[in-house]
């Protein structure tokens, strides 16, 4: 694409809220870059105001525009497909019972037996590690 708008260099994130409503609005027509401006969240900390209408500058042709909008279009797709899955998700996270309806409880851990030299008198662990168990 060769909108020669430079919306990257001055957002985190083109798909985060200034991003697509910068979009949806050059989308829509608005191609004024003080118009535009306007959108930018004040939570945009990589640039600053001045920076941003200057890279909202470009050229506009209308095989870009159709590009870009078939972008927006299939992004707005897959979040609809994203969702969907995320409510399926849930439904069946939903749908798993818990161990507490099940009433499971998990077996006692055998108790370790100690080794059979340290069961032996006077003749315990010897050497720099003598005070860990083996």
């Amino acid at each position: 694409m060769c909108l020669n708008v430079q919306l990257g260099l001055v957002i985190s994130d083109l798909v985060g809220q200034t991003g697509m409503t910068i979009i949806r609005a050059i989308l829509a027509g608005q191609r004024d870059p003080e118009a535009l401006v306007k959108y930018r969240s004040e939570r945009c900390t990589k640039s600053t105001v001045q920076e941003m209408k200057l890279a909202l500058e470009g050229t506009y042709n209308e095989e870009d525009l159709f590009v870009l909008q078939q972008c927006v279009d299939t992004w707005d797709f897959l979040q609809k497909q994203i969702q969907e899955c995320d409510q399926k998700i849930e439904l069946a996270l939903e749908a798993i019972p818990s161990a507490e309806v099940l009433e499971i409880k998990a077996p006692p851990l055998p108790v370790p037996s100690a080794p059979e030299q340290s069961k032996k008198k006077g003749k315990g662990t010897q050497g720099k590690n003598a005070h860990r168990r083996t």
